[in-house]
């Protein structure tokens, strides 16, 4: 949930420096690569806080997060919605 919601707010905030739709497919796919950059930093970094582990299905969930946070956002987007 927690990716969901980061990378909804982050394609919110910076949307309207997007004037072009290269600039928007550009905007999307980098947000995807960094949500699914950070979801593995973050697993990985379990591995030196005490109680925490690493786990794949954590990291997975996090892209998956991050993932649907834009498709939501673009739906939203395209729809003219009052949250975007």
């Amino acid at each position: 949930m927690l990716f969901f919601i980061l990378n909804f707010l982050w394609l919110r905030i910076w949307m309207n420096e997007a004037n072009s739709k290269k600039k928007y497919l550009k905007l999307f796919t980098s947000y995807l690569v960094f949500g699914i950059i950070i979801a593995i930093l973050v697993e990985y970094l379990q591995l030196y806080v005490p109680n925490r582990s690493f786990d794949y299905f954590d990291i997975a969930a996090n892209m998956l997060g991050a993932a649907f946070g834009i498709i939501c956002f673009y739906i939203l987007y395209k729809m003219d919605s009052k949250l975007v």
